[in-house]
């Protein structure tokens, strides 16, 4: 009995797993991005350093270096500035109530 998904995708009912593995993964790359910089601030933050934060900080410095390089980190704060107007405007006309 069939169940309507294979691993290759080639009953024609949906994305194969390959296909789904895939986005997933461009998902968490682009979020990785996105976040670079304030991962690698809060890895700068670790209250006790020790290995734990070196491990984080090796990880982070190239995710934080190349959102820079790719000027993610610009759309992330252009992304934040309009997330900040955003909320504060709907903010600002309740306390004018």
């Amino acid at each position: 009995m069939s169940t309507g998904t294979s691993a290759d995708g080639a009953n024609g009912t949906g994305r194969s797993r390959r296909d789904v593995v895939r986005l997933v993964l461009a998902f968490y790359l682009a979020a990785a991005l996105l976040n670079g910089r304030a991962v690698l601030r809060t890895a700068e933050r670790m209250e006790h350093g020790g290995a734990a934060q070196r491990l984080w900080l090796a990880a982070v410095r190239p995710l934080a270096a190349a959102s820079t390089t790719l000027r993610i980190d610009r759309f992330r704060d252009a992304l934040e500035r309009f997330a900040e107007r955003w909320y504060a405007e709907p903010l600002a006309a309740d306390a004018s109530r």
